[in-house]
């Protein structure tokens, strides 16, 4: 549950991110028809900022995680707040995002051909596996 939330996250980050081809093509900022995991990684972190950062200054905040979340586990921040200072910077964010290997993960068990990336057709079968995230995937409504 928790890694299809990380996903609906990262998708939430992407204008117009309604079915798998508009998923797809947000997060392959190269463009090159293959999701890299730094693509992924940099797509979860960007989801959790726009999720979370309600005043857009690149920084979330307590206050603004417990908006959102008021009853969240405190681990939230702690995971992600590497100088723990109350607040998490996207580089803080990619850092735990990476060190946790969602992504990583994530890649592994799409990536059917074993080549590193995942292609459309990967990403494809992916999401016609996991229907249930598409069809949560109400963003511009």
């Amino acid at each position: 549950m928790i890694r299809s939330l990380l996903i609906l996250t990262a998708c939430s980050s992407l204008t117009g991110c309604r079915d798998e081809p508009s998923v797809f093509n947000g997060l392959d900022a190269n463009q090159d028809h293959r999701l890299s995991l730094t693509e992924l990684e940099q797509g979860v972190t960007a989801g959790l900022f726009k999720t979370y950062d309600a005043d857009q200054d690149r920084i979330i905040t307590t206050i603004e995680w417990r908006k959102l979340d008021p009853d969240g586990d405190p681990i939230f921040m702690h995971q992600r707040d590497d100088n723990r200072d109350g607040r998490i910077t996207p580089e803080e964010a990619l850092s735990s995002v990476h060190r946790r290997g969602f992504c990583r993960d994530l890649l592994n068990k799409t990536d059917t051909n074993q080549d590193g990336v995942v292609d459309s057709a990967e990403a494809g079968r992916w999401a016609s596996d996991h229907p249930e995230i598409i069809d949560r995937l109400h963003i511009g409504d």
